[in-house]
């Protein structure tokens, strides 16, 4: 009976955690592999719902943004398509695809690490809310298939963070300027 791990004891003791961060997350999930996608969705939950709230415990970066107004839905779609979307990548110093496939839910919202989900919201001049509310509410596409097919084309499999960043490929350039991206202050 020891070794039964009770799930929602230690979820509790996680949101009880008084400064509750990477740090943190990082270590429960050392000590519990097995609900590590648990504890990653509902961090990333408590740390959206801190920042509805106005709570400073999470350490997001909301003052710089909360004067901006929240553009919504139209203005974070248009600046993740077409030519908005290749000056973006040119800007950042990421690849195009990098980009497309947030916005084409290819990598599992909970697995996005925050200072991702921050700097991509700064870049893009939105609240962090508005960011996280259009990649939550888009629909999967699947823009691989071909036009004649023996069969159905199926949505593909949902990538974790990290194993998308892997599949990208990505340069020690193109490394350096997410790690820019990540960064609070957005300098380097």
């Amino acid at each position: 009976m020891t070794n039964d791990i009770n799930i929602e004891d230690i979820l509790d003791e996680f949101t009880m955690e008084e400064l509750l961060n990477h740090a943190v997350l990082k270590s429960y999930i050392d000590r519990y592999p097995s609900l590590a996608l648990e504890l990653t969705d509902l961090y990333h939950e408590l740390a959206l719902t801190d920042a509805r709230t106005g709570s400073e415990s999470v350490q997001l970066e909301t003052k710089i943004l909360a004067s901006a107004t929240a553009p919504g839905r139209a203005f974070v779609e248009a600046a993740l398509a077409g030519e908005e979307l290749r000056s973006l990548a040119r800007k950042v110093g990421l690849p195009r695809d990098f980009f497309a496939g947030l916005r084409d839910c290819k990598v599992r919202l909970g697995s996005i690490p925050e200072p991702v989900v921050t700097g991509l919201a700064r870049e893009l001049g939105v609240a962090i809310h508005a960011l996280v509310d259009f990649l939550r509410s888009q629909p999967r596409t699947n823009t691989g298939f071909a036009f004649k097919a023996d069969g159905k084309p199926d949505e593909g499999a949902v990538l974790e963070y990290d194993e998308f960043l892997d599949g990208l490929a990505l340069t020690d350039q193109e490394e350096t300027a997410l790690d820019r991206l990540c960064q609070l202050d957005g300098r380097s």
